[in-house]
């Protein structure tokens, strides 16, 4: 069954990891099903800075594969659709951490390095 619902690291080889990154409601089955966190990364499609880390940082190998490894994985365009939960934000990108159940365990707006970020996902991811 976890072949059904899980990621495969696999699959992180690929030359795009968009697939790794489910909408919401996707997200909330896969998290109850894996016990795993939710990593909402807002962004907006004309975004620079979205743009730049989702290179520089969140591409790289070794991030995705230990926020894969540790949370379900949502990317919302505000472009495209509404935030889920009635939450806001005032930049992008802002990234949101949550329970299966829904429960907000951490905000972290705007653009980070590599290094930084990781600091930060070491720091609210199991």
């Amino acid at each position: 069954m976890t072949a059904l619902f899980g990621l495969s690291l696999s699959a992180l080889n690929g030359s795009t990891n968009q697939h790794l990154w489910l909408d919401w409601e996707a997200a909330l089955v896969q998290s109850q099903f894996d016990k795993k966190l939710i990593c909402l990364k807002v962004v907006q499609e004309d975004c620079h800075y979205c743009s730049e880390m989702q290179k520089e940082v969140l591409d790289q190998p070794d991030v995705l594969q230990y926020m894969s490894k540790h949370c379900t994985l949502v990317s919302i365009d505000l472009n495209k659709e509404p935030l889920p939960l009635g939450i806001k934000v005032s930049m992008t990108p802002t990234f949101f951490f949550f329970t299966a159940d829904k429960k907000l365990i951490k905000k972290v707006p705007g653009a980070w390095k590599k290094d930084d970020f990781m600091k930060i996902l070491k720091g609210v991811l199991p």
